[in-house]
């Protein structure tokens, strides 16, 4: 499989990103389930080696088995989207390469192929590389400051049917998520408001108008607060607030969810879900 020629139709999304850690220790982050959960799913899953698989549960029912197609540790992590015997032409993969650059430094490049070049996969391949982008930036953050730490992920989800520019206005006002000033912020302008009883301040990381934006909160040790805009299957948007937290209690977790599902709720005009695994 890994001999015949790519299909032409398909593009790949691919970022790398440098780790200030050892190669075995990024290794080990991709394929122990109790790392994985740290800064990626919900849940996690592993049967290691060749033929096993990586099962990642986002929560919601995005719950995703991926067979191991190629296993060499500290070097190269190939997963399928896909049955294992998908030919070349139809297969969705992500290849995992992990280089050492001396120094205690990592490299870690990521390769996601098997996106159509059709118009219709646009958004799905667009959401990818911001996805990617977010996870691999919540990886570093882990690796690098908060080592064996316990990650406890506020995840919200709601809905609406109205037009996204509107959707998305509506949560960056007066009594909502986000105070209107931060509408228009660019990446690295600085921020500090209330939200409910959390009292926030740091810097802005993204700000894709109606799609995506991302907080890192400095006075939480430097977490990432994420806002995300889909498409929804049965139309309108799906929303989601994802906050990951390291060392907050239950009681401050709850309330955290609490009060920002009924933020959401108020800009939204519809349920906000708290999801959990």
């Amino acid at each position: 499989m890994s001999q015949q020629q790519p299909n032409p139709q398909k593009r790949t999304a691919e970022t790398h990103i440098d780790l200030n850690v050892p190669i075995d220790t990024v290794w080990k982050a991709l394929t122990d389930a109790g790392e994985l959960t740290q800064w990626f799913p919900l849940a996690a899953a592993v049967k290691p080696g060749l033929g096993g698989s990586i099962t990642n549960d986002f929560g919601g029912g995005a719950k995703f088995t991926a067979p191991i197609a190629i296993w060499e540790p500290n070097k190269h992590l190939r997963l399928l989207c896909c049955a294992p015997n998908t030919s070349e032409a139809d297969i969705v993969r992500i290849d995992y390469f992990l280089d050492d650059r001396g120094g205690g430094v990592t490299r870690l490049r990521l390769v996601h192929y098997g996106f159509s070049k059709d118009a219709a996969w646009d958004e799905m391949y667009d959401g990818v590389n911001r996805g990617w982008d977010a996870a691999l930036w919540t990886l570093k953050y882990f690796l690098e400051t908060r080592p064996g730490a316990q990650r406890t992920v506020i995840y919200l989800s709601g809905k609406t049917t109205s037009a996204t520019p509107d959707s998305w206005r509506r949560l960056f006002a007066a009594e909502s998520l986000f105070p209107d000033a931060l509408y228009s912020a660019k990446q690295c302008d600085r921020f500090a408001f209330a939200l409910g009883a959390e009292r926030m301040n740091g810097v802005v990381r993204r700000n894709v108008a109606n799609k995506d934006f991302q907080l890192i909160v400095e006075n939480m040790d430097g977490v990432l607060l994420r806002l995300q805009f889909d498409p929804a299957r049965s139309g309108g948007c799906a929303a989601t607030l994802t906050l990951s937290t390291y060392g907050f209690d239950t009681g401050r977790i709850k309330l955290i969810e609490t009060t920002w599902a009924a933020a959401m709720e108020r800009a939204l005009g519809g349920k906000v879900d708290v999801v959990h695994v």
